[in-house]
């Protein structure tokens, strides 16, 4: 499962910058890097980063169905400890790739990350999403 979504996201990403290349008229094996800045576009992978980051902020914050409360708990009330990550959502360990690579997981390592780059986005901003 792990090795199908980044296949996917590969291929895509692939597909995307030869998209570019064909916009900008830019030869077949120029760098694209320059040519998303240029064009103020994001790649596969920041959007799916985004929209994982936008997924998590939502759970967090409680704007989801209810069907997503129990999938994000915190740590507090797995345990009583007093922790430095004790606000932290509470990652559960999985042995296997087709659970390692699940919205749970991945909310988690990624999600989070974002998260908190998307609070800070939002802190400088006036903005009310609600």
């Amino acid at each position: 499962m792990a090795a199908h979504q980044s296949t996917v996201l590969n291929q895509l990403f692939i597909s995307q910058k030869k998209a570019i290349r064909l916009i900008t008229f830019s030869p077949w094996q120029s760098h694209t890097t320059q040519l998303f800045i240029k064009l103020e576009l994001l790649t596969v992978y920041n959007i799916n980063s985004l929209q994982l980051g936008c997924f998590m902020y939502s759970a967090v914050h409680s704007l989801l169905p209810a069907y997503f409360k129990c999938m994000f708990i915190a740590n507090t009330t797995v345990h009583s400890y007093n922790t430095r990550q004790k606000n932290d959502i509470h990652q559960t360990a999985y042995r296997t790739n087709i659970c390692k690579y699940t919205v749970r997981i991945l909310g988690h390592v990624c999600g989070i990350r974002c998260l908190m780059v998307l609070n800070k986005c939002l802190a400088s901003t006036n903005l009310n999403l609600k």
